[in-house]
């Protein structure tokens, strides 16, 4: 269950146009940030993995192994991403990449990236790559595995 809260005027966290934010059990932390023009809730996470997913985007953020979820950001670059989910935000002022960072670390203590022991690498929680990824595409050797328990096509 949703629950929609209104910023309030007197609200310490007062952001300028900045709608409702959305709490829900399902949402354990991190930075969250209502999205007036689309009308969805847009997280950290999921701005980090439509960057991975772009192909334009591999000379600021790329997968190092994709299966395991961990990805690292170009040291020269990684403040290009940074400036980036703070444009998507609204933020007036520039996102540097130790505010971002910071997210990221909030998101360590909920569970859903860990920071890696290399630097600038990340990784994706299970739970968080299988909400991302809810369908993810069949393995060309278990398709081939499996072609014997088919039945065998009708000839007429």
């Amino acid at each position: 269950m949703e629950v929609i809260v209104p910023v309030s005027p007197r609200s310490k966290k007062k952001k300028k146009n900045a709608g409702c934010y959305v709490e829900s059990p399902s949402c354990r932390g991190g930075v969250r940030m209502y999205n007036k023009s689309v009308g969805t809730l847009v997280r950290l996470f999921h701005f980090l993995f439509e960057m991975l997913e772009d192909p334009n985007m591999a000379h600021c953020v790329s997968w190092v192994p994709a299966a395991a979820g961990v990805f690292r950001f170009s040291s020269t670059n990684k403040d290009e991403v940074a400036a980036l989910w703070g444009q998507r935000k609204g933020n007036k002022r520039p996102m540097t990449y130790q505010k971002m960072s910071r997210a990221l670390r909030n998101y360590a203590r909920s569970g859903e990236i860990f920071k890696v022991k290399k630097k600038l690498t990340y990784q994706f929680s299970r739970d968080t790559l299988t909400l991302l990824r809810p369908n993810p595409p069949a393995s060309p050797c278990a398709t081939r595995q499996n072609r014997h328990l088919s039945p065998p096509p009708l000839t007429s």
